[in-house]
Order: structure tokens, then sequence, then C-alpha cells
């Protein structure tokens, strides 16, 4: 716990966690012994947002930070744990408004986001393998690309105000002709090829088995409400953090 704690007490990283939470909805899941508490939404602007609440309910136990894979204008929010039941029926209600379009400037932006997930570490070279090449394709399409690695597997981020449907689509035919595993993909059980159809389009068989981890699990670049793993922050079972690579 010494160098955990060690870390998120440094004022570098402090701060570089802050720049990320900025415009964010802020999640910490508290990993204790018997049981995971979940703490949201947070709000945290400043470095000495992050302090107060390590200070308050995180310095002594693991935890994994998030934020919103969408930017929003946060509301004034009650502070204090105490108040966090209420700080998340204002933001509950800010999201409904803004799905049912009645207010529609709540949301400022939506990243494109795509989760190369692992099941074993044994698994995280050809995470990274297909993390660089989804990274490739998308710079081939003259959009700016940041790949990180979570200590376990990687994510693919593109900031912008996108349509979490042109997300889905892009990622999936991107992963589809680059032959990237994803939660859509079947390996064909006749001739061995990974496509996303209905069908082989090699040898036109239905035979086939769901591609399993690593993968990009599509799912995930559909949903307005996603929370990725803050950079720079801590990953509780690896306890390093998260790095950009590229």
């Amino acid at each position: 716990m010494n160098a955990w704690r060690d870390y998120y007490t440094n004022p570098e990283n402090i701060e570089k966690i802050a720049k990320f939470c900025r415009y964010r909805e802020v999640v910490a899941i508290k990993r204790l012994k018997d049981r995971n508490v979940t703490l949201r939404p947070l709000k945290i602007f400043k470095p000495e947002h992050f302090e107060y609440w390590f200070n308050r309910t995180l310095k002594d136990c693991l935890f994994d930070l998030y934020i919103s894979n969408a930017s929003v204008k946060l509301p004034p929010l009650p502070p204090g744990l105490s108040n966090l039941e209420e700080a998340r029926r204002i933001v509950n209600e800010k999201w409904r408004k803004y799905l049912q379009q009645e207010e529609t400037d709540f949301v400022t932006g939506f990243d494109l986001f795509a989760d190369i997930d692992i099941d074993a570490m044994e698994q995280r070279d050809d995470a990274r393998r297909y993390a660089l090449k989804l990274w490739e394709e998308l710079r081939k399409l003259k959009l700016k690309p940041q790949l990180w690695d979570t200590s376990r597997g990687f994510h693919v981020i593109v900031l912008g105000r996108f349509d979490p449907m042109d997300c889905f689509a892009l990622l999936r035919d991107i992963c589809n002709k680059a032959k990237i595993p994803t939660s859509m993909s079947r390996i064909c059980e006749r001739c061995g090829n990974l496509y996303i159809a209905d069908k082989c389009p090699e040898c036109g068989s239905t035979k086939c088995k769901v591609a399993e981890k690593p993968r990009v699990d599509l799912a995930v670049s559909l949903d307005i409400r996603r929370i990725r793993r803050c950079p720079y922050s801590l990953h509780s079972k690896t306890h390093k953090p998260m790095v950009r690579i590229c």
C-alpha cells in the first residue's frame, strides 16, 4: 500500500489524472476484501478535488478510477460522501433530459473508443498487436487516435464529438477488413477465416465459433454512458498505471 499511496500523493501524477477527469463523470470503485463499493458521480476539475476524495475515502484501499467516455457539462453537485446519492440523482436527471432531447447541450463530446480486452496476461502480446493495427487504420483515415496501455488490455481513443452509431459502424468495418477479432467476429470452422457476417465470405460455410479474447468489444462504442479507465490511474490488479504508447 505504501507504493500505492506514494503514487497517488505525487503532485505530478495527481495533475495528470485531474486533467483527464475534467468535464467527465468520474467513478471510483473501491476494492475491499469482501466487496466492491462504487462511488459515483465524483466531480474532479482540479488536483485538489482528487486529493479531497483520495484523503476522504480512498487512501486506505485499492481502487480503480474511471471517467465517462462522453464529455459533459456537469452541474453544481453537493460535496461529501453523504451527498453522493443526491449527486447521482441530479446527474441521472441531466442524462434523462439529454436522451429525451430536452437538454441537448449537456453532452459536449463523445469519443471514439475501442477496448481491446483480455482474459489472461498471456494474451497481452496479441492484444497489443490488434490495438496497434487498429491505431494504424484510424490514422490512415486522417484521424488522430491515441493508444493507451491499461496494464492489462489496451484502449484506442479518438477525442471528438462522434455519433455512437458511427463509431460502432466504423470500428466494425475496420476490424472486419483488417482481420482484428471483435465481440461480433466469427471464426469459420471449415476454413478458419475471421469475419463479421451471416456466413463465411471465403467458403460460404455457416458453421463457426465466436472469436475469443483478446478482441475489440464493439458494444462499448455504442454505450453513450460508457465509462473507461482514467489515464495515469493505477490498476487495482496490476498496481501499474495506464500509460500512452502513441
